[in-house]
């Protein structure tokens, strides 16, 4: 009987013990995914300011103006990296 009490109490704690690793997995997996999606929303975003924003300087320099096409260029890239890291956002939110 004392020999049964024993194997069960040894097969609780691996089982107990498993239980905390794969828990532990699970954290380390989730952290890994919202880092990812940190990256991802932040070179979204910076990519279509600096392309606008570069698309602007061009067309500044080419046609002669000053800050007009690199103003407007630059709220075209807030709005569409916006609303490309909203769509981002929201695909993984489900």
């Amino acid at each position: 009987m004392n020999k049964k009490n024993n194997d069960v109490k040894e097969e609780n704690k691996k089982k107990y013990k498993y239980d905390y690793i794969e828990k532990r997995n699970k954290n380390k997996v989730g952290i890994m995914k919202n880092l990812a999606l940190v990256s991802q929303v932040a070179l979204i975003f910076l990519t279509s300011l600096f392309v606008c924003l570069g698309i602007g300087y061009f067309l500044d320099k080419l046609i002669g103006t000053n800050l007009v096409f690199k103003i407007i260029f630059l709220l075209i890239g807030v709005l569409t990296g916006g609303t490309s890291v909203y769509k981002v956002i929201m695909k993984n939110i489900e």
